[in-house]
C-alpha cells in the first residue's frame, strides 16, 4: 500500500481478534492490503460496513461474496440509496442457512426511540453466483 497519512488498521484483539480499517480506502487500496505478503495469510473474511459507493462497487465484482441487507417497513428519507442487486449473478440464501455469522431470522421489531414508533424489519442474505459453494 502506498505510504499516506491514514492509518492502516487498528487491532481490536478484545472484539474476536479483528482488524478494522479506521480510514476510508478505495478498491485498489483495500485490494493491495488484502493481497500483500504481510495479510494474504491472515484474512479469513472481509466485512464492509459501508457506505453507499462502497456497497454499489461491490455488489458488481465477481469475487466470491454475500451481501446482508436490512429492509425496513417503513418510508424514511434518505440522501443515499444503494444500486439494486443484478440477480443474474446473485441468489437470495435463507438467513437460517447462514451459521458462520450471526443474522436475525425471520421479521423483526424495534421501536424507534425518536419517533416513538414500532418499526419492523428483516434481515436478508445474498450470494453472488461465485460464492454459492463457499459458505
Amino acid at each position: 500500500m502506498a505510504q499516506n497519512t491514514k492509518s492502516k488498521y487498528t487491532k481490536m484483539s478484545a472484539y474476536l481478534g479483528a482488524d478494522f480499517l479506521s480510514a476510508d480506502y478505495n478498491m485498489k487500496e483495500l485490494d493491495d492490503w488484502i493481497n500483500s505478503e504481510e495479510m494474504r495469510s491472515k484474512i479469513g473474511r472481509v466485512i464492509i460496513l459501508g457506505g453507499v459507493p462502497m456497497y454499489n462497487l461491490l455488489m458488481t465484482l465477481p469475487f466470491p461474496s454475500r451481501y446482508f441487507m436490512t429492509v425496513i417497513d417503513h418510508d424514511f428519507k434518505a440522501d443515499r440509496k444503494i444500486d439494486q442487486l443484478d440477480m443474474s449473478k446473485w441468489k437470495r440464501i435463507e438467513t437460517a442457512s447462514v451459521t458462520d455469522l450471526p443474522v436475525l431470522v425471520g421479521p423483526q421489531r424495534e421501536v424507534d426511540q425518536i419517533r416513538n414508533m414500532l418499526i419492523n424489519f428483516s434481515s436478508l442474505v445474498f450470494g453472488s453466483l461465485s460464492t454459492l459453494n463457499t459458505y
